[in-house]
């Protein structure tokens, strides 16, 4: 059921979705958490690494700018 722009099954979904990947990742959520409480200054380097299960790895870094500041403030709303 839609109201307005809002799918709030879609909504639940994620949030039962959310709960699981918690349970099987007890650690990413700690981890955030810790990000959340100590923010993101600038300078700060941020660094994102996959590896496939082939053995490929993609990384990317970042060092947080001034301009970041108002994205990551909102993405910790979420957190």
């Amino acid at each position: 059921m839609a109201f307005g722009n809002m799918n709030f099954s879609a909504l639940a979904q994620g949030r039962q979705a959310w709960r699981t990947f918690c349970a099987n990742h007890p650690n990413f959520p700690k981890f955030l958490k810790d990000v959340k409480c100590k923010g993101m200054p600038v300078g700060t380097k941020v660094t994102i690494s996959v590896e496939y299960p082939n053995g490929q790895h993609v990384n990317s870094e970042i060092t947080v700018k001034d301009s970041d500041a108002a994205l990551f403030n909102t993405l910790q709303s979420f957190l």
